[in-house]
């Protein structure tokens, strides 16, 4: 089991939000590829997630911006940006078509405990139906609409190893079929956010979920930079 912060929709709008503009320190530059500028999708202040029970392998403290590209399949296609908690923020406007903002939705955490799926541990496992649909049901929140979701372990909507897909990503492809190597990857994987689609924000991700994924040491060091992106539709 891990902790995990559900998003749900808040009341009052905070600084943790989903969508419209994000308010970002002037020492940050807003992420952009060969299309334009990426779109904003999330900002999370981290002192109130671990203070909602979030996970223990992110930063205490300091702030996380998501922004993503319509790059679909790309591994950078959502990039993760940290700002420390001393730093001042302002709100910042887009200035690319490309990045029009989605509408703004104010977060509520809700503490949730994650268990991963047979697919993120890698596991064949002979069980019955009713084994198998208690497995299913441990590793999926109850939880009605759009999944969005900070740490604990990805819903998947696709079979996949998720955490040997990342390392593979991490290291430039090849294939590595290894029941270890698989083990030991979902060790050091972790779900950072993931984002679903949503028609209350004007996210759609073609019926699916994006889903952000970094090194435990890193997200712990606060390098962001190395996170890798999956999608599963």
């Amino acid at each position: 089991m891990q902790p995990s912060l559900l998003l749900s929709k808040g009341r009052r709008l905070g600084f943790s939000k989903l969508g419209g503009h994000p308010d970002l320190p002037s020492e940050l530059t807003w992420p952009e590829g060969r299309d334009g500028q990426f779109r904003f999708l999330a900002q999370v202040d981290l002192a109130d997630a671990r203070t909602a029970g979030g996970p223990e392998w992110l930063p205490a403290t300091g702030r996380i911006y998501a922004f993503h590209s319509e790059d679909n399949g790309s591994p950078d296609q959502v990039r993760v940006l940290y700002a420390p908690a001393e730093a001042s923020v302002a709100e910042a406007q887009p200035r690319d078509a490309s990045a029009w903002p989605y509408d703004e939705q104010p977060i509520a955490f809700v503490r949730h405990d994650s268990f991963p799926s047979l697919d993120w541990l890698a596991e064949d496992v002979a069980v019955d139906e009713a084994e198998l649909d208690a497995l299913v049901g441990l590793s999926t929140p109850d939880w009605n609409g759009p999944l969005h979701k900070l740490g604990g372990f990805p819903d998947e909507l696709q079979d996949a190893p998720m955490a040997v897909v990342c390392e593979r990503l991490f290291h430039g492809g090849g294939e590595d079929d290894d029941l270890e190597a698989a083990h030991k990857a979902a060790r050091i994987w972790r779900l950072v956010l993931q984002i679903d689609s949503d028609p209350s924000l004007g996210t759609d991700f073609g019926g699916g979920r994006l889903y952000v994924f970094a090194r435990r040491d890193d997200a712990r060091r606060a390098r962001f930079d190395r996170t890798i992106t999956l999608m599963q539709t």
